[in-house]
């Protein structure tokens, strides 16, 4: 159990979810994972120290329990300002709430709340591959403070192939030449407005 919110830990989650997942696909449900990140979270201890960032975490903890109470529903601490939801919920719904938990975050300085969400059908996946398609995802919502979730599609793999791509061939990509320098000539501005000046006047260099 997580001391700051009452809520089950990660330790509890790695030992629980995986089978939860495997019985839900099997039973031919397809349950959503959800990871939920807390938006300034960080700026929120600074201002008001480490009680009362553990104040924020058991306010938005009794937010997403009042949301996602169904028995099935399992909600976790994940880490210092994650939390993961497994729910089996029509995805429509779960966007109604993760808006409506959003807009209840938002009244509280300075905080925001986005969500990855993942659509569990294999029940061969392992829980720590769901997790990582679902943080993913919520990577995917970038800064923009409007997109308040994202569910892990094509688009969103076919990002992190090129990434690690890029990652895992830039020293290939650097010994075979296929980064090039460009230079670009330097010009100062004022020698350039003097040439200007003279050149209106009649004058030339």
């Amino acid at each position: 159990t997580d001391e700051i919110t009452g809520l089950p830990n990660a330790n509890y989650f790695h030992n629980f979810a995986g089978n939860f997942l495997k019985k839900m696909a099997m039973n031919n449900q397809h349950p959503l994972v959800i990871l939920f990140n807390i938006s300034g979270m960080h700026s929120y201890n600074d201002r008001f120290g480490y009680q009362g960032g553990d104040d924020l975490l058991r306010t938005i903890s009794r937010v997403l329990r009042d949301f996602f109470n169904q028995e099935d529903d399992v909600l976790v601490r994940y880490t210092e300002d994650n939390f993961v939801l497994l729910t089996c919920i029509p995805l429509s719904e779960a966007k109604q709430k993760i808006k409506a938990i959003a807009e209840k975050v938002a009244a509280i300085d300075s905080i925001g709340i986005k969500a990855g969400i993942y659509y569990y059908t294999n029940a061969r996946e392992s829980i720590k591959s769901a997790i990582d398609k679902a943080r993913k995802a919520l990577q995917y919502t970038g800064d923009d403070l409007t997109q308040l979730y994202h569910v892990f599609d094509e688009s969103v793999q076919e990002k992190y192939v090129n990434r690690d791509y890029v990652l895992t061939h830039f020293q290939e990509a650097l010994d075979k030449r296929w980064i090039k320098p460009y230079y670009q000539m330097e010009t100062r501005s004022r020698e350039v407005k003097e040439h200007e000046k003279r050149t209106s006047a009649g004058m030339s260099f």
